[in-house]
């Protein structure tokens, strides 16, 4: 189903607590009292002198208040957690889930093999050549299974050329208050999207606020034909979702062996 993938952890942690209401369009948040000290507590918990994260948020959605924070504003490399501005921005235009899509050399690797070295792999959502899928189920395997080429169509149904979408993304990025985050293309799969762990939670805040996204970013899998009448499966990339999806009102990983 999927390409090998690059397994490293994107060392950026962004988690956040959300309820089933409406999220304000808030400036970025301010400290309140529930907030807790969570590096002390880890520190004295393992008896180690640092923990084992780069950066870390855990804000609270309704109020963007920050429950948690550790190098909040540390700008590094977003990886496949871009995927969420991908989505929020697919869903600010009408969209036909029912149409039928393929994939191009261009959405499959030519766009963005210039980010990978010769021997890397990617995850993307593999079709047989003149095989299509609905655009549903692209967007739903860009979430669940983070499948890059799928991120990449994304970019070229719903307006008239892939800079213009990247222009889009950056506009949802300034309307979800991601002021420290650069964008330059759909997947993830550059360098030069940069961004930080406040960045990041205040945008799956907004990302999970939405039904569709939320709906996708909380399966186990997914499972659809193809056209041609393929049987896929795309499983999360968090492991922990798909033995506990319970517990869970979405997730997002982010991979690259750079960062």
């Amino acid at each position: 189903m999927y390409s090998p993938r690059r397994y490293f952890y994107l060392p950026l942690i962004a988690l956040i607590l959300v309820g089933w209401f409406s999220i304000s369009y808030a400036a970025a948040p301010t400290q309140n009292e529930n907030y807790q000290d969570f590096t002390d507590w880890y520190l004295a918990k393992h008896n180690v002198a640092e923990v084992p994260w780069r950066a870390a948020a855990v804000i609270e959605s309704g109020s963007f208040a920050p429950l948690y924070y550790y190098q909040e504003q540390t700008q590094m490399p977003a990886a496949s957690l871009i995927k969420l501005v991908t989505a929020g921005t697919v869903l600010r235009y009408p969209i036909d889930w029912w149409q039928k899509i393929g994939f191009s050399w261009a959405d499959n690797e030519g766009d963005f093999r210039q980010y990978l070295d010769p021997g890397d792999g990617f995850s993307k959502l593999k079709l047989n050549p003149l095989d299509k899928v609905s655009l549903e189920q692209a967007f739903g395997s860009m979430l669940v299974g983070s499948a890059n080429n799928a991120a990449n169509r994304m970019s070229t149904v719903t307006v008239d050329s892939r800079e213009q979408f990247i222009q889009r993304m950056r506009q949802t990025a300034i309307d979800w208050d991601m002021i420290n985050t650069t964008i330059e293309e759909p997947t993830g799969l550059s360098l030069n999207n940069l961004s930080t762990a406040q960045d990041i939670a205040l945008g799956a805040c907004h990302a999970f606020a939405n039904f569709i996204i939320q709906y996708y970013s909380s399966k186990p899998q997914i499972s659809f034909t193809t056209v041609n009448g393929e049987a896929k499966v795309i499983k999360h990339t968090v492991h922990r979702l798909r033995s506990d999806p319970k517990r869970w009102f979405g997730a997002k990983t982010g991979f690259l062996r750079e960062t």
